[in-house]
């Protein structure tokens, strides 16, 4: 239930999410992933065969996810460029 309102906010924030609500769209796709890691940990304590892979998702996805909130605390402004997005 909690990751159905997790994406839901990340409908919301989708039309303008280069715009003016890519905050909110990164935080919404970071919790996504942050459930998404608390279901692999839990498989991980049910399964112990397929712990090895599923530390691998772990932290992938729980590094993936810091990067995102990561990327909220940054103000920079973009620049388009050809029609491509990036950093100045």
């Amino acid at each position: 239930m909690v990751q159905i309102v997790a994406v839901a906010s990340l409908i919301v924030h989708l039309p303008d999410a280069l715009g003016k609500s890519s905050v909110g769209f990164a935080l919404s796709y970071a919790a996504v992933r942050y459930i998404l890691v608390a279901e692999y940990v839990r498989a991980g304590s049910h399964i112990p065969h397929v712990r090895p892979l599923i530390s691998r998702y772990i932290i992938g996805f729980g590094s993936a996810a810091t990067l995102w909130v990561a990327s909220t605390l940054i103000r920079h402004r973009t620049v388009s460029f050809c029609g491509m997005w990036r950093l100045p």
